[in-house]
């Protein structure tokens, strides 16, 4: 077996693991990324060249909270005003639990520009290059994995080097999902060359963390949408 298809392979299982335990199908709603058909290719997202995407996020966050219990709430506010939520009986402020230096937010997760590499033929896997910044600059230039689908979906996991930074590294289970449009589909342009993205970033934390709390139980997520284009 050659080396990308090795590694092919183990980044599906993983994503494969991740998006089962996060249910993606369920509530995400942007396509899990992970229907690899035989004979029909990933979208062209940057090839083994690589190719330059902007990013743009959304102004709406949704919080999500479940408590020691199992039980579930979500709260969505507008990014700039910003807002509370309860954890385990604590009142949340989410612009400074952001705020703080141990905590990388779905908004920090890409900086504005990042480069997006398909090694091998088939295309899905997927390498995402950036320079991180905020909470994750210590870990300099990064590149994380994902998969690209035969039906124009695509998935990232998050939770991977930056669960290792601070008291409140990202969970494993933190991911960017979403669906990718061709130049065609956007302009009329070449049908093989994925120009758009559009999906959501998903950053979880335990809840101890979030808290301040190391006997709190309970994880947070945060969900932002995002879009990306193709820089030519």
């Amino acid at each position: 077996m050659s080396s990308w298809r090795a590694k092919t392979t183990t980044v599906l299982l993983s994503l494969g693991a991740l998006l089962l335990l996060r249910g993606v199908g369920e509530d995400g709603g942007c396509g899990q990324g992970l229907d690899n058909k035989a004979g029909i290719p990933g979208i062209n997202v940057g090839g083994m060249e690589g190719a330059r995407w902007s990013v743009a996020y959304d102004d709406q966050v949704t919080v999500k909270i479940k408590n020691a219990a199992g039980v579930v709430t979500t709260k969505t506010f507008s990014w700039a005003a910003g807002g509370t939520f309860d954890m385990e009986g604590v009142q949340v402020d989410l612009r400074k639990l952001c705020e703080r230096e141990d905590v990388a937010c779905p908004n920090e997760v890409f900086p504005h520009e990042v480069v997006m590499t398909q090694p091998g033929t088939e295309q899905h896997l997927l390498y995402v290059t950036f320079s991180p910044e905020g909470p994750l600059g210590d870990l300099s230039q990064t590149t994380l994995v994902g998969n690209v689908d035969s039906e124009q979906d695509f998935s990232i996991a998050l939770g991977i080097k930056a669960a290792a930074l601070g008291t409140c590294g990202l969970l494993g289970v933190s991911y960017a999902t979403g669906h990718i449009r061709t130049e065609e589909e956007v302009n009329g342009g070449d049908p093989t060359l994925g120009f758009q993205m559009q999906g959501e970033i998903v950053t979880a934390y335990s809840g101890g963390c979030v808290i301040n709390n190391a006997a709190g139980g309970g994880t947070v997520e945060l969900r932002i949408p995002f879009n990306a284009q193709r820089i030519k």
